[in-house]
């Protein structure tokens, strides 16, 4: 799951510029679908993202995603950063592992049921 400050930051700042999730999308060159699950936490901003966002938004990065009330002590830096960026990447490698597993687990589906069919003949 994601930081629920972005989560809340981006569809406030988005409905106060009066934006359609599909008009964000297009700006950050992602599917609408791929933008609402990153507002409803169901996938990770990445860097490159929130950059983006951050500037059609006009505030730091930072804020948009730890929220404006946090001291700059919080914030990641130095190792910490390091080590989120590392945990980011990890859980998106762990995304395209779950979706290749599931496109295999529908191939032998599909390989299964051909093979059913031609013995049935």
């Amino acid at each position: 799951m994601e930081n629920t400050n972005f989560q809340e930051n981006a569809v406030k700042l988005r409905k106060e510029r009066k934006l359609t999730q599909q008009e964000v999308a297009d700006r950050l060159g992602i599917s609408r679908i791929a933008y609402s699950k990153l507002e409803r936490g169901e996938t990770r901003l990445v860097n490159e993202s929130a950059e983006k966002l951050a500037e059609l938004f006009d505030m730091p990065a930072g804020e948009l995603i730890y929220g404006s009330r946090l001291g700059e002590r919080d914030i990641p830096y130095g190792r910490e950063a390091d080590l989120a960026a590392k945990d980011r990447e990890i859980a998106l490698q762990n995304d395209v592992i779950r979706s290749l597993q599931e496109t295999l687990e529908y191939q032998r589906q599909l390989i299964r049921m051909l093979q059913e069919k031609l013995e049935a003949r």
